[in-house]
């Protein structure tokens, strides 16, 4: 008789240990897919976050470009107000014509000088 608990002891341990293992099993496999669901997630944003920098990367060469439009306009005036102001120097003009000039010359110049600094703002905040 005690021989025949001791095997039935012995089973029912064995198949408590069995059944203990099965659950863990279980719940190893349902942490996994936790993982893996928060692993993916992580990769969705990942991938938009790329997206999303990729797109700031091109209206910044875009806005770059602009700015150096907008440089290059500036020293284009700059050389023909030089260029008119030694004109002026060397072959003195009307003072009416002179400040009609002088007054296109400077709007151009504010113009382009007011296109620069919305250029550089816009750089500032990318």
């Amino acid at each position: 008789v005690k021989a025949r608990l001791s095997h039935h002891h012995t089973q029912a341990r064995g198949a408590m240990e069995h059944l203990s293992q099965k659950m863990e099993l279980i719940k190893l496999e349902e942490e996994r897919n936790s993982v893996k669901k928060t692993e993916s997630e992580v990769e969705n944003q990942l991938s938009d976050l790329k997206s999303k920098l990729d797109n700031l990367l091109v209206e910044k060469e875009t806005i770059d470009q602009e700015a150096a439009d907008i440089e290059n306009k500036i020293k284009e005036c700059s050389q023909k107000h030089e260029k008119h102001k030694k004109g002026l120097d060397e072959n003195p003009v009307n003072e009416k014509d002179d400040e009609n000039k002088y007054a296109l010359i400077k709007h151009e110049y504010d113009q382009v000088s007011s296109d620069r600094e919305i250029i550089i703002e816009k750089n500032m905040i990318v």
